[in-house]
């Protein structure tokens, strides 16, 4: 299913993002945005620090919180990350 089969033929759902410090369990940020008909979206976060370990939340409003089992280290300003590996 999609969002709008007319505007927005390939957007199906807004999911939420943060990502969480790995050493102090402090959250940096959130973002809303949306996830493809693919299953795959983008997220900015602004202030994050290179070199520090992050673990990434989902959140969606008919789902259960969901965290990723490791920590992510973010050494560029971009990164990739696959719920489907475990």
């Amino acid at each position: 299913a999609v969002l709008d089969p007319v505007n927005l033929p390939f957007v199906c759902d807004s999911i939420s993002v943060s990502l969480v410090d790995s050493a102090s369990l402090q959250s940096h940020g959130v973002v809303n945005d949306v996830i493809s008909t693919a299953g795959t979206g983008s997220f900015y976060f602004g202030s994050l620090m290179p070199g520090k370990q992050y673990y990434i939340v989902v959140k969606h409003r008919n789902s259960i919180e969901t965290w990723s089992k490791n920590p992510l280290l973010f050494l560029t300003p971009t990164s990739v990350f696959d719920f489907t590996t475990p």
